[in-house]
């Protein structure tokens, strides 16, 4: 949204002033720190939500996009180190866990690497280790996983990266709205967080939208 806005304040007013100059236009870079490497929580958390993604009928392709979409954040080498810990943490329990164990031989079974890998051999490890355990039960209770979130809704929000395709990304910079100064003045009044974003590009500590809005007309009237 704040592109869309940024983009449209540059046509606008080089249509006014004329195209003054350019390089000035340019909203500053925002320095952003580097994410935090992920913590055994968090191996465990994403991979249940992995998991369940499977069981809703994620093939290849998609698994492989929930790894990339971690590449800044873990490797596959610190993935198959939590998953020997986990593996070990559930052989070390005496709880039944053939559905979680069922998910990780699926997993297995859709062909994504060494994690893949290991995580059918830990499953088929609980599988054979319950058969021995309880061989008079024709049915076992099997605790749910705790983990919620809709899978619809962690697709795109994984670890806090946004995973949408590039081309959906420049669909959106492609599509610049056009409205008047009056109009955006009252977006600002409506959105705090829009208000703050933009103060943040004008290096201005305000959260007035009038305030706002001037300082825009004097940068853009300034660069003209």
């Amino acid at each position: 949204m704040l592109k869309q806005i940024w983009q449209w304040l540059v046509r606008w007013f080089q249509r006014f002033f004329g195209t003054g100059k350019r390089q000035n236009l340019t909203p500053p870079p925002v320095h952003r720190e580097p994410p935090p490497p992920l913590n055994d929580s968090d191996y465990e958390y994403l991979f249940m939500q992995l998991l369940e993604g499977v069981a809703h009928g994620w093939q290849q392709a998609r698994v492989l996009k929930f790894f990339e979409a971690l590449k800044e954040r873990t490797s596959e080498v610190q993935w198959l180190g939590w998953l020997h810990r986990f593996g070990e943490r559930l052989l070390a329990t005496t709880s039944p866990n053939n559905e979680l164990a069922a998910r990780m031989v699926q997993l297995g079974e859709i062909g994504c690497g060494k994690i893949g890998e290991l995580a059918s051999e830990i499953g088929m490890q609980l599988l054979t280790r319950q058969d021995q355990t309880y061989p008079a039960l024709e049915f076992v209770a099997t605790p749910e996983l705790t983990y919620s979130e809709p899978i619809e809704n962690f697709e795109t929000n994984i670890g806090g990266f946004d995973t949408s395709s590039p081309d959906s990304n420049a669909q959106e910079a492609a599509e610049v709205k056009e409205f008047t100064l009056d109009e955006l003045l009252l977006m600002l009044q409506q959105d705090p967080s829009l208000v703050q974003q933009i103060a943040e590009q004008l290096q201005i500590d305000t959260t007035d939208p009038q305030v706002i809005i001037e300082a825009l007309v004097n940068q853009f009237h300034g660069a003209s």
